[in-house]
């Protein structure tokens, strides 16, 4: 059973270790609630840079997580033989 929305919305902040989030890009990160249908991120989530952290203002009780996009080079691999 799905509980009711709370009556007004409240502040959830999540701080994170600035120097263990790597390869996320810190501008990225964001706090998404979890739906049936998969993770969706909360449109007012945004980063706070001191101390590092992730703020929302939801509307809705739920299970959070916070993600962000991974960096990622990717280079052509050469073999000789």
């Amino acid at each position: 059973r799905t509980p009711a929305a709370p009556a007004n919305p409240y502040t959830l902040t999540v701080a994170y270790p600035a120097d263990e989030i790597a390869p996320a890009s810190p501008e990225t990160l964001a706090l998404y609630y979890l739906e049936p249908t998969g993770w969706v991120a909360d449109a007012t989530s945004h980063v706070l840079t001191t101390p590092p952290a992730v703020r929302v203002t939801p509307t809705r009780w739920g299970t959070w997580g916070l993600f962000g996009e991974v960096r990622q080079v990717l280079l052509p691999l050469v073999i000789k033989e």
